[in-house]
């Protein structure tokens, strides 16, 4: 599975096309028929990446994201959930997320750039 919208990334795009090469099934998800990930996919997801202000807007992909993973581990059923949480001791063991109580603490509002203010 590739995905990748506008500024497509040059990795993304090596490993799709290497995927190609090999035979593999690919599915890529991106926003529009001339993505270098779209010529040639399996299967191609097309996301709406326009947003309300210049920046594009990934909502749109992150819910496709979501609704994709849902549906392979309904289908795959008890099979999936040791893969599932095999990758969130793996995510934890590489310190990927910053859980509650576990963050390194924020500096001083001062070492941010900002100074303290009081409002009345």
């Amino acid at each position: 599975m590739a995905i990748a919208i506008h500024r497509y990334s040059a990795d993304t795009v090596r490993a799709f096309r290497w995927a190609q090469r090999v035979g593999a099934t690919t599915v890529t998800l991106t926003d529009n028929p001339s993505s270098p990930l779209a010529g040639g996919a399996t299967h191609t997801f097309y996301v709406d990446t326009a947003g309300v202000a210049m920046l594009r807007s990934v909502t749109a992909l992150t819910s496709l994201v979501q609704a994709l993973a849902t549906a392979v581990a309904v289908r795959r059923g008890a099979d999936v959930q040791p893969a599932l949480r095999d990758e969130e001791e793996l995510l934890a063991t590489l310190g990927t997320y910053a859980d509650e109580g576990h963050a390194p603490p924020a500096p001083p509002a001062t070492e941010r750039g900002h100074r303290s203010r009081r409002v009345r």
